[in-house]
């Protein structure tokens, strides 16, 4: 008869012996987890270890590369270290109970991962010494058989080193700290690594409203510059649609600024966009006789002043209450 260990890293399909024997990574695509996908490694278990590793490497582990202003070195740093992912997932397979039919889980959402296994950690160990990131001194091995097989395949060390381990990689690339988490019961063992927080998403209501904004005048500016939609009934551009109309072929310089200044109100706009919203032949005079005026006298600046002149847009100066 084959004894456990040996079904766990020798068949090819050990869920057949011990149910839900997997790794389940699923990425979820925004902070409610309303829209995910997932990829489900099955297999001998060191396998599965390392074929989730080298997937979650490739999809979610990525250098940053930041300059520094009157520094020659740049900042150099990873979204996550894999140091810390490799021996919280390691830690996952070693430490679960195979014979509760529940997978590993790992969660990947925008602004962290989550490395979910059953059970907790055995006593005497405590989840404060393992937040600490302290030298676990006195401890118990759940599988010592398949320690030792990660041992020899330098999946793992087997000494209880992880934990600091982690918790220094994350230290060393300028990331918060890992946590972790159990119940009293200790049913269950969450590990958490925060993303480098450059790369962490806004939560903040006045982002999103922000947000919602700037995509809004988006959409209004897309109809503003395009001369079908301009004339084109459009209800909420009624006003805007009436001054383009009342513009003749020679209009006075001073309703063409206050036109001009109005479409570059709601969104930075180009001058091609100018031109062809206005009706106007020259771009070039455009620019020349009405763009550079009005950016002298403020009421019109440049988005962006080191972008060369074909990419430049412009916006509406808001005056000061």
């Amino acid at each position: 008869m084959p004894i456990n260990i040996g079904l766990m890293m020798f068949s090819e399909h050990p869920e057949f012996h011990f149910p839900y024997t997997q790794i389940e990574v699923v990425e979820y695509r925004d902070l409610e987890g309303n829209s995910f996908s997932e990829k489900i490694f099955k297999g001998p278990i060191h396998k599965q270890l390392s074929e989730a590793l080298r997937y979650i490497q490739s999809m979610y582990v990525r250098e940053e590369v930041r300059k520094i202003p009157n520094q020659a070195e740049a900042q150099r740093f990873y979204s996550y270290p894999f140091v810390a992912i490799e021996e919280a997932l390691a830690n996952a397979i070693y430490h679960r109970n195979y014979q509760k039919r529940e997978p590993v889980e790992v969660r990947i959402y925008p602004d962290r991962i989550e490395i979910q296994s059953f059970p907790g950690p055995l006593p005497p160990i405590t989840i404060e010494e393992l937040n600490e990131g302290r030298q676990i001194k006195v401890r118990e091995y759940r599988n010592r058989r398949i320690g030792d097989f990660l041992k020899e395949l330098h999946l793992t060390e087997g000494r209880c080193t992880g934990i600091p381990k982690i918790q220094r990689s994350m230290r060393d690339n300028g990331s918060p700290e890992a946590s972790f988490e159990t119940d009293n019961d200790r049913s269950y063992f969450l590990t958490t690594l925060p993303i480098h927080p450059l790369l962490a998403p806004s939560k903040s209501k006045k982002s999103t409203q922000s947000k919602a904004k700037s995509t809004q005048l988006k959409a209004e500016s897309a109809q503003l510059i395009n001369k079908d939609r301009v004339v084109g009934k459009k209800t909420l551009l009624n006003p805007l649609q009436k001054k383009l109309k009342a513009l003749k072929s020679h209009p006075s310089k001073k309703d063409l600024h206050l036109v001009i200044v109005e479409l570059c109100s709601s969104w930075p706009v180009s001058a091609t966009e100018l031109t062809s919203t206005l009706g106007r032949k020259s771009k070039k005079a455009l620019v020349r006789d009405h763009l550079t005026p009005l950016k002298r006298e403020g009421r019109l600046k440049v988005v962006n002043p080191k972008a060369n002149a074909a990419n430049q847009k412009y916006s509406a100066v808001r005056k000061k209450k």
